[in-house]
């Protein structure tokens, strides 16, 4: 064995150029395979066989509920990622939730959800106008600074 390993290391020595490129260019020439990746984000896809009835039952829902506006659309039912939030209160220490106290910090926090703002971009989004204008089955539209004809398409569920 010490024999093998020292007649590799003087091949190896001899020869340096091609130890030192070979892998180089078959590394390189995988990366270029990273160009053609095509990332998958789906939760049918990623979580589900292909074979999935969970896949036939969503392909139900998106035919049935075409508006997703409509009344009777829970966006649950989809089993994706929605624009919308659900806040849960509950009462600390398993007192009832309509005792002075407890009532007392859901006002602050109620109060504290009507001065909610979310930034996108240059704008400054207010919870009335997100709340109200969703309320819209068309979405709505926010219309950049005076003079600005730039329109952007937003969709909330409050």
């Amino acid at each position: 064995v010490l024999n093998w390993f020292y007649s590799y290391g003087h091949f190896l020595a001899q020869h340096p150029f091609c130890f030192l490129i070979i892998p180089i260019l078959i590394c390189g020439g995988l990366a270029v395979g990273l160009t053609n990746l095509q990332p998958k984000d789906g939760v049918e896809y990623l979580y589900a066989p292909s074979i999935s009835r969970s896949i036939d039952e969503r392909d139900i829902v998106r035919q049935t509920f075409t508006d997703k506006s409509d009344t009777n659309f829970s966006p649950f039912s989809l089993n994706e990622l929605v624009p919308e939030s659900e806040i849960i209160f509950r009462s600390k220490k398993e007192k009832s939730i309509l005792t002075g106290e407890v009532l007392q910090e859901l006002k602050v926090s109620v109060i504290g959800i009507f001065f909610f703002k979310h930034h996108v971009s240059l704008f400054i989004l207010f919870y009335n106008i997100l709340f109200f204008n969703s309320l819209s089955p068309r979405g709505f539209n926010i219309t950049g600074p005076r003079g600005s004809q730039k329109k952007r398409k937003i969709g909330a569920s409050c």
